[in-house]
C-alpha cells in the first residue's frame, strides 16, 4: 500500500518562521539546556542561539577550566545525554 503525502509548503514555512518567536519553544529549549547543563556538573553554561535558518537553539558548554578538563576526560556532555 503505498501513501501519498503532499505538504502544504506556506503552512510548513509559517510553522518553522513561528518557532522563532515562540514562548513556549523558547522556554522549553531554555528548561531543557539547563537540564543538560546541570546534569554535566558545575562549570557548564547554556547559550541560546539560531542556525542558519533562523531556528532556535541552545548551546551547551563547558566555561570554566574545571569543566573543560572534566568534558575532555570524562566526556561530562555525552554522558549527560545518556551516551553511557
Amino acid at each position: 500500500m503505498t501513501v501519498r503525502v503532499i505538504l502544504n509548503r506556506e503552512g510548513v514555512a509559517r510553522f518553522l518562521r513561528d518557532q522563532k518567536s515562540n514562548p513556549k519553544m523558547l522556554a522549553l529549549l531554555d528548561a531543557e539546556g539547563k537540564r543538560l547543563a546541570a546534569r554535566a556538573g558545575p562549570g557548564f553554561e547554556v547559550e541560546r542561539k539560531e542556525n542558519r535558518q533562523n531556528r532556535p537553539g541552545v548551546r551547551v558548554f563547558p566555561a570554566t577550566r574545571e569543566a573543560k578538563k572534566a568534558q575532555v576526560e570524562q566526556n561530562r556532555l555525552g554522558r549527560a545525554l545518556g551516551g553511557g
